[in-house]
């Protein structure tokens, strides 16, 4: 998958690369699981408001946890930023040398701040699509997410670029954002006239 290629381009970089790397990646799982927590939640309540065709109650839903996702992201972006350190000491025993550590994890942490936003709105379009019984789309976004990721990976092996190899998952997030944006906006507009088709 996309994940494996953009492991093998953070490997050429040497193992103090990979582990702060590795680190870093598992603190940014920590704070990423209230976007996914959120997600689950559009789902249920975009099933639920499907089911008794109230698109309007759908809409205002995506708006007030895209709304409450956007808070979020800033705020795991500060923390993630400002617990860096201490939290990456967490996965290191021993006399590790911290120092060789931080700026390769800093360097792809910070990359990957900047696109919060992009990433907590993957949730709340693929959860919702799939709550109103749409799968194909939400998979398709995982897709482009795949593509975005292998070509921003290979393109980081070739340059032997360090922050290129990082931004692999902001490129991946960004075109699944776009993707599912999109895609969100098409399947609300049908789901629009199809109840109106069953009203008329």
């Amino acid at each position: 998958s996309g994940t494996m290629v953009m492991q093998s381009a953070i490997n050429l970089f040497g193992s103090d690369a990979v582990a702060s790397f590795t680190a870093a990646s598992k603190v940014q799982n920590l704070v990423t699981q209230g976007m996914m927590a959120m997600g689950q939640t559009m789902a249920t309540y975009s099933g639920q408001n499907f089911g008794k065709g109230d698109i309007k109650r759908i809409r205002q839903g995506v708006k007030a946890s895209l709304e409450a996702s956007v808070v979020y992201a800033l705020a795991a972006a500060v923390l993630v930023c400002i617990l860096l350190k201490p939290a990456l000491g967490l996965f290191f025993t021993g006399n590790v040398d911290m120092n060789s550590i931080l700026p390769w994890a800093k360097t792809y942490i910070y990359m990957s701040v900047i696109f919060y936003i992009p990433l907590s709105s993957i949730f709340v379009f693929r959860n919702t699509m799939q709550g109103c019984g749409y799968g194909f789309l939400p998979m398709m976004g995982g897709v482009s997410e795949l593509i975005a990721r292998l070509i921003v990976s290979v393109a980081a092996m070739k340059l032997l670029s360090y922050p290129l190899a990082c931004f692999a998952d902001p490129a991946a997030w960004i075109a699944a954002a776009v993707f599912t944006g999109v895609s969100y906006l098409f399947v609300i507009k049908k789901i629009g006239r199809e109840l109106k088709e069953k009203t008329t």
